[in-house]
């Protein structure tokens, strides 16, 4: 092998062939060389005089043989694309809003949130508010009358309680945002608070609570998880701003019905209405299901008009002509037709002006939104001879400009352009020091070159990131157990995947003799201590703090603590040590193999599931707050659980429940229940093996969203 001025390498071979490119291997170049060769300058001016051709050529057969096919065909895909861009815009606005109301709901089922925690209510409720500013308010309601509501409206929070045992009474308490200091003194509500709703044709009465309560019930006799309830859009409760209810019902730690509902704007989805653009003088108007106006642009709206002159009130209602004209046409078509499955289109007259709408109906819980898109005609076919005058022309001039150019082009960037290939393919075979000096006073080639010279230092330095974080990896993966004790009678396994280089998740299981000290040989473990782990979010940072706890947890172990002083130590120190807004889920447990027992205690891991060998299961919910949270907090231990030969407990991170399908459909926790019971009777290791398969199988190689680790304990004898 020899190495050749150009940094590549090659083999010589023998050749009678003249070189004729001083830079490479003459030779073999020679070899692979085509029999006709042209020159880059005069492939590119020939390239670029037939494109030029053929697309001048294809624009004058457009424009004279199928212009107004063609028109009238894209201002059709205009308009259904505006409104699939408006269906877009909305689920997008209400999917993360359902996410957050179950997570919520997920607290009050727990214990975490109840209508008389007023702390409670403001550390978990007012950072889900300020990351979402669509919710004007957070409520928890239960059966007996109790109600605590959070709200704030971006300058000021308000929190009002209403207690069964004091009828008539209410605590209302305010502060400015970025204070987390308030009078807690009862005193009375704003008058326009106290009013409730609204008065008038657009006021809902407060009857969420108890559809909401209904559904609960008929979603646990079915056994399927709740279903959310949504209004439709009114004016919330102390505010004259547009917005609907998203309500969901859960049963409290004591199996009493609660309901966690958010109040959300509509600010958002009007603003996204109000500025979206269709063609040069089309128009988005979004109706509720009864017709009423919720969003629309200005320029179908009378000039001056406020928002009270026109939201939520009916189109025919509006001094907007463009307004009335389409409502009497889709009137006169039909209801039926006008909202149809594929959307109505239909030409009308404003005025002079003939225009062309689309009603394209957009299923929510909550009922239907209407999308309507209005274009004038002129906008879609307007003036086509003088269009095609005007088109032939430019066609005309631009191809004599273009042939002239490509010639021009072709000699001013067949030099620079072989260097930079030359360089660029230098990078391809890491290649990375100083790169040939690119000659050329157009401005693109040497933006080129400085991108390429730019993209050898990135390269550089993500190289040497990418070895930091696979040694970080490696690390990480260090620190979990290389091989799992050995208990008479039980059967142990673990898999922890994380999403990034580094994971957010970690796993632990320690031997212990009789007197349940930590031992190093598996062969002598009469007990065993376990963990899993998982902070939120993931990356180095999250993995840094499972590290800490996973070391915090076995010195704590090895010292012979008892379980529930482990889990308060290390809850006190995390509220130390984590930064604002973060915690961590984990659950730790001892098994007592003599006995057939296992002890626990679960600060927000959970759910976590126990299946017996005749396939029943149990969901198991966790038995304290997660760590971090909560400085001072006693950690309760949960009841301990006797497991039979054959029985199953499974402790997972919601990498598993979370996981998605490329369709954006979730995993769940029953199809993690269908696993578990179809390998009932395989060991733990396969267990553990075919859930993950079953979630890889499910993803359909869509990468994770979240780390995912799994421990499973299965009793043998």
């Amino acid at each position: 092998m020899v190495r050749v001025p150009s940094g590549r390498r090659c083999s010589v071979r023998p050749s009678t062939a003249p070189p004729r490119h001083p830079i490479g291997c003459p030779q073999e170049e020679a070899l692979r060389r085509p029999q006709v060769s042209i020159s880059v300058r005069t492939a590119l001016a020939l390239t670029l005089c037939g494109v030029t051709l053929a697309v001048g050529g294809a624009i004058l057969a457009t424009t004279f043989v199928g212009a107004e096919r063609t028109v009238r065909s894209l201002s059709s895909r205009l308009v259904d694309n505006a409104a699939r861009r408006a269906e877009f815009e909305i689920e997008n606005f209400l999917r993360p809003l359902d996410q957050q109301l179950r997570f919520t709901a997920s607290w009050a089922g727990s214990g975490l949130l109840t209508p008389r925690d007023v702390d409670a209510m403001r550390r978990l409720l007012a950072p889900v508010l300020e990351q979402n500013p669509q919710i004007a308010a957070a409520v928890i309601a239960d059966r007996e009358g109790n109600e605590l509501r959070l709200l704030h409206d971006g300058s000021t929070w308000g929190l009002r309680q209403r207690l069964a045992d004091r009828p008539g009474e209410q605590v209302w308490i305010r502060w400015p945002s970025g204070s987390r200091s308030t009078d807690r003194a009862p005193a009375p509500l704003d008058e326009e608070l106290e009013a409730g709703p609204v008065p008038g044709p657009d006021a809902v009465p407060r009857t969420w609570f108890e559809d909401t309560l209904a559904l609960l019930r008929s979603d646990s006799e079915r056994s399927e998880p709740p279903e959310l309830y949504a209004t439709q859009p009114y004016r919330l409760v102390g505010t004259t701003r547009l917005g609907v209810t998203l309500a969901l019902g859960v049963w409290g730690p004591e199996t009493e019905p609660l309901v966690v509902a958010f109040d959300v704007l509509l600010a958002g989805m009007r603003d996204f209405v109000s500025h979206m653009t269709v063609g040069e003088n089309g128009s988005v108007v979004l109706l509720s299901e009864e017709g009423r106006l919720v969003a629309a642009q200005p320029r179908v709206l009378p000039p001056g008009a406020t928002e009270a002159d026109w939201l939520f009130r009916f189109p025919e209602e509006i001094d907007s002509p463009l307004l009335q004209a389409a409502s009497a046409a889709y009137a006169r078509s039909g209801t039926e037709d006008a909202a149809g499955a594929n959307g109505a289109q239909r030409r009308f007259h404003s005025g002079e002006r003939a225009w062309w709408g689309q009603v394209r109906p957009f299923e929510l819980q909550t009922g239907t939104l209407l999308i309507v898109v209005l274009i004038p005609e002129t906008d879609l076919l307007a003036e086509r001879s003088a269009i095609r005058r005007r088109v032939a022309q430019v066609t005309g001039v631009a191809l004599l400009l273009a042939l002239a150019a490509a010639v021009v082009v072709s000699r001013r960037f067949s030099s620079p352009i072989e260097t930079l290939v030359r360089n660029a393919e230098r990078i391809r075979v890491g290649e990375l020091d100083a790169a040939e000096p690119v000659d050329s006073s157009l401005r693109e080639i040497r933006d080129l070159a400085d991108a390429g010279q730019r993209m050898r230092a990135g390269l550089a330095a993500l190289m040497k990131v990418e070895g930091d974080l696979q040694l970080a990896r490696q690390i990480q993966r260090s620190t979990l157990p290389s091989t799992l004790p050995k208990i008479s009678g039980w059967n142990i396994a673990a898999l922890s995947e994380p999403a990034d280089e580094t994971g957010g998740d970690t796993y632990d299981v320690m031997g212990l003799d009789e007197h349940g000290h930590l031992v190093s040989s598996a062969d002598r473990c009469t007990r065993a201590a376990l963990l899993l782990a998982d902070a939120t979010g993931h990356g180095v940072g999250p993995a840094l703090s499972v590290a800490q706890v996973r070391g915090m947890v076995r010195g704590a172990v090895r010292s012979g603590a008892d379980l529930d002083a482990v889990a308060e130590q290390l809850n006190e120190q995390l509220v130390v040590d984590l930064p604002r807004n973060r915690f961590i889920t984990a659950w730790l447990g001892v098994i007592e193999a003599d006995r057939g027992v296992l002890r626990y205690v679960s600060a927000g891991q959970g759910p976590l599931l126990v299946v017996r060998r005749d396939g029943e299961t149990s969901r198991l919910a966790a038995s304290s707050p997660p760590l971090g949270v909560f400085a001072g907090r006693e950690l309760r231990m949960a009841p301990e659980i006797e497991l039979q030969p054959g029985d199953l407990f499974v402790a997972l991170t919601d990498g598993y429940f979370e996981a998605f399908s490329p369709e954006g459909e979730e995993f769940g926790l029953e199809r993690v229940e269908a696993v578990l019971r179809a390998n009932l009777g395989r060991t733990a290791e396969q267990i553990v093996e075919a859930l993950e398969r079953a979630v890889e199988s499910f993803a359909a190689g869509a990468p994770a969203e979240d780390d995912r680790t799994a421990l499973v304990l299965q009793r043998t004898g």
